[in-house]
């Protein structure tokens, strides 16, 4: 298990690699297994972090038309997860990394029950359901999957049918392939929907919105990274 645990992060972002580097010997020796245990959670909390010179994730101000409060430390903003942000705010600089993508990993886990039997579908139902949140994450998924031919409704429930159809996909590598660009197509398509699951609250952002550049690339990237782990 340990080995495989280092093959899979031999595979994560050069960046992301650069950063653990950089505050590896700030960290106690017993939190360094939690960052192997987190490596999915790390790879987002990279994509999200804006970092000081030392490579400690740093307070980030929000845009007003952001939707997440008035600030975030990668990603975990004052709006949606203030408590946690508090504590961010408060902790030693050095620490954040791992705390945040442990409450990263905790969250997923509360809403999303596995079984995770493929990590780059782990991956993508992780970042999405921090940034879309739990319904979210589930439509997107359900468009994904109903792309691939399956039949099942979107209705943004985790039940045991959309766990157990997207079980079955985890089985085979190529069927993870197909996974991995239908999600890219559906978490598109999910931004810019008007209103197709009235119980999940949508962005509605399109190629109008100041934003919509960086969830294109945040989108790409995710995808690249989920592909480079298959």
């Amino acid at each position: 298990m340990i080995g495989w645990i280092k093959n899979k992060k031999r595979r994560m972002s050069r960046k992301a690699l650069a950063a653990e580097r950089i505050v590896a010997r700030e960290i106690d020796s017993d939190e360094r297994p939690h960052r192997a245990k987190f490596w999915l959670a790390m790879e987002i909390v990279d994509d999200e972090a804006r970092r000081d010179e030392r490579g400690h994730i740093k307070l980030y101000p929000l845009p007003a038309a952001d939707g997440g409060g008035q600030a975030e430390y990668a990603g975990i903003n004052s709006r949606w997860h203030p408590e946690m942000f508090s504590q961010l705010h408060q902790m030693d600089p050095a620490r954040r990394e791992i705390s945040a993508a442990a409450y990263i990993d905790g969250y997923f886990r509360k809403f999303l029950k596995g079984p995770w039997k493929s990590p780059a579908v782990e991956y993508l139902m992780m970042d999405a359901c921090f940034n879309r949140g739990p319904g979210g994450a589930t439509v997107i998924c359900q468009w994904a999957l109903r792309q691939m031919g399956f039949v099942l409704e979107a209705d943004g429930l985790w039940g045991t049918k959309t766990r157990g159809v997207l079980a079955g996909v985890q089985e085979d590598t190529n069927e993870v392939q197909e996974f991995i660009r239908r999600f890219r197509e559906a978490r598109e398509s999910y931004e810019q929907a008007s209103d197709p699951v009235p119980m999940i609250k949508k962005a509605g952002r399109d190629e109008s919105s100041d934003f919509w550049d960086g969830l294109v690339n945040r989108w790409n990237e995710t995808t690249t990274f989920a592909s480079s782990i298959v």
